[in-house]
């Protein structure tokens, strides 16, 4: 009899952790349009609207951020939220990244970037890459962050990045840049891999669909005309 009751007991709990529900760590957050519901039933708000800063916005004190607008999403491949905050200057943006697990705990808030980015998810890679576009100032570096928001590498770039994208494996990034040379506009297309080594350059008079090859892969890529 003591057998038979120790049985139903393991199966009972076996039944249990199968069948309940999934933890709060596992489940994701549902984002409502200025917040985030956490599964254990804590929120964390968000500025979905522009807002203003500085009652004076035609003269702002500069130093100071004068709007401010975020946005939050979900990355259920790495059980994260991350919370984006743009802040607009007199004469720049900046952004800072909050990073929460599934239980609405803060993991990491960055330190805040200067710049115009185009911030690109490589969810299967682990990675939030933070490539800077400009077309008027000569850029020097990039970021790479990890699932926890830690910086764990740079990107060195070219003057006049205009866009960046992922390849669709996932696993490279690509960076656009307008160039001239001699009054002779081209654009160069560099490949990164996760680290933020250049793998590849490759340069085109002209837009339309190509072909990069990395080693023995092929990145399809389409371009604008140069201008």
């Amino acid at each position: 009899m003591k057998a038979l009751a120790l049985t139903c007991l393991v199966v009972g709990l076996f039944s249990l952790t199968t069948c309940g529900p999934k933890s709060a760590t596992d489940a994701p957050p549902i984002i409502e349009h200025d917040r985030v519901l956490f599964t254990n039933g804590k929120k964390v708000r968000f500025e979905d609207d522009k807002i203003y800063l500085q009652n004076n916005i035609n003269q702002p004190e500069r130093g100071k951020p004068v709007t401010k607008v975020e946005r939050a999403y979900s990355v259920e491949e790495w059980k994260r939220v991350i919370v984006e905050t743009e802040h607009g200057y007199y004469e720049d943006i900046g952004l800072v990244f909050r990073f929460y697990d599934y239980n609405g705990q803060l993991i990491r808030k960055t330190p805040e970037f200067f710049g115009e980015y185009v911030p690109l998810l490589m969810k299967k890679a682990e990675r939030l890459t933070l490539v800077q576009i400009s077309e008027h100032f000569d850029l020097s570096e990039g970021y790479i962050l990890d699932p926890d928001g830690n910086q764990v590498g740079t990107i060195a770039q070219k003057p006049r990045a205009f866009d960046a994208t992922i390849c669709k494996e996932g696993d490279l990034f690509l960076i656009k840049y307008r160039r001239r040379t001699a009054g002779v506009r081209y654009l160069t297309v560099d490949v990164y891999n996760t680290e933020g080594k250049l793998l590849a350059t490759s340069d085109f008079k002209t837009g339309g669909s190509y072909i990069i090859e990395v080693g023995e892969r092929k990145i399809p890529i389409s371009l604008p005309n140069p201008s």
